[in-house]
């Protein structure tokens, strides 16, 4: 099994941030660091268009498996007062290895 690091945007006010690709994520982490004064929704789509909530409330850096197959994931920002944080996703996926 192979690991890869991808940064998810952290929103800069009310509001979402932009989405990522994740569907070659067979396994997806979220881990949200820093210091925010805010509640930060984890979103996922199938579609890339309509987004629903994975993980609803954080509001301390931590770190959030997401079991749901999904796309795309983001990051929703709700009574947004200060951030200067950061968060990424580690995925793991199965590689390859008979050169197909």
């Amino acid at each position: 099994m192979r690991h890869d690091l991808a940064t998810i945007p952290f929103p800069t006010g009310v509001g979402a941030a932009n989405s990522i690709r994740v569907e070659h994520f067979q396994e997806k982490t979220v881990q949200i660091d820093g210091t925010f004064v805010a509640d930060i929704d984890i979103e996922g789509s199938v579609n890339g268009t309509t987004y629903h909530p994975l993980r609803t409330g954080i509001s301390a850096p931590g770190i959030f498996l997401i079991t749901e197959a999904v796309r795309n994931l983001r990051l929703r920002a709700t009574g947004f007062t200060s951030s200067a944080s950061g968060a990424a996703v580690l995925g793991a996926f199965h590689s390859r290895t008979d050169g197909g």
